[in-house]
């Protein structure tokens, strides 16, 4: 039979779209985002439970961020990329980084984005209508601060993560509900060869991890649950949320990297549909079994 867990609640906070979360393991730290509320959180995490340690508000949308090796962080904030101080002060990246989703009527964001094993930023963008199929496009910051398309005509760019291996990309861009898988560069950190990995039903493909095993977990958003794909793309394993109505990344996390964290939102739900789901919006977490890695800093160093 395949395995089956239930996550629970683990915050008093309840984010209106709660995503990006990340472990920092040198600091022994979970941070994630509000990202509509540009609120960013890091908390501890021990048996006594989750401790909020520390929060940031800044002054726009902040879909992801990541400690950077020489110190404060990089984030993918409003329309483009900034380096983001600890007090909350953001400084945007020069030239072409620093706009990577702007555009003259302002309808674009940065979504979520993470680090490769190598370092490098990998940032989405997205419309604030989703409507507009195609407006957006995923980008890869690399460490002398150069800015790379690797991706356009995207709608809803969220998801990534590499293999151990690091010579395979999953991706999902949540217009469709397709996980997509590519082949990567260790040089370069191109990819190619964009084939489906796997397809949800019920639901879209949001944030992502791994496991130490190699295997993918996949935010089920619309699906209330975190989904764990083996490296063939077959369905092995479920988290069930329950009261959520949005599920949208999760990471490993914890002293021994035992901790499987859930991102929840209530964005879009009417009063009714609110009330049918009383935990979206916090922070979950559940223990499935397995190990999984935390964050990779960027390695590139502040400069302009």
């Amino acid at each position: 039979m395949m395995p089956r867990w239930t996550a629970e609640p683990v915050s008093d906070t309840c984010d209106e779209l709660g995503e990006g979360p990340r472990w920092h393991v040198a600091r022994q730290e979970l941070i994630w985002v509000d990202i509509l509320a540009g609120t960013v959180r890091w908390a501890g995490w021990s048996a006594g439970g989750l401790r909020v340690l520390r929060t940031v508000r800044l002054d726009r949308p902040v879909g992801a961020i990541t400690p950077v090796a020489g110190g404060g962080y990089l984030a993918a904030a409003a329309d483009g990329l900034a380096w983001l101080e600890e007090a909350g002060t953001l400084t945007p990246l020069p030239g072409a980084a620093g706009t990577a989703a702007a555009s003259p009527d302002g309808s674009l964001r940065m979504n979520d984005a993470t680090c490769d094993p190598w370092g490098r930023f990998w940032a989405g963008s997205m419309p604030y209508d989703t409507r507009r199929t195609g407006a957006g496009r995923l980008v890869r910051l690399d460490p002398d601060l150069s800015l790379t398309t690797v991706l356009d005509a995207v709608t809803v760019s969220n998801g990534l993560v590499w293999n151990a291996a690091a010579d395979r990309m999953w991706y999902a861009d949540s217009a469709d509900p397709v996980v997509w898988q590519f082949d990567v560069d260790p040089d370069s950190g191109a990819v190619r060869g964009r084939r489906p990995f796997a397809e949800l039903a019920g639901a879209v493909p949001d944030g992502m991890c791994r496991d130490d095993e190699d295997h993918v977990w996949v935010a089920a958003h619309g699906g209330a649950a975190v989904h764990r794909y083996d490296p063939h793309g077959r369905l092995v394993g479920t988290v069930d949320v329950p009261g959520v109505a949005g599920v949208t990344s999760c990471a490993f996390g914890g002293a021994d990297g035992g901790t499987l964290f859930i991102t929840t939102g209530h964005i879009g739900l009417d009063p009714a549909a609110r009330a049918a789901a009383p935990l979206a919006g916090r922070l979950h977490a559940v223990d499935p079994g397995v190990t999984g890695p935390g964050l990779t800093e960027f390695a590139g160093r502040r400069f302009s």
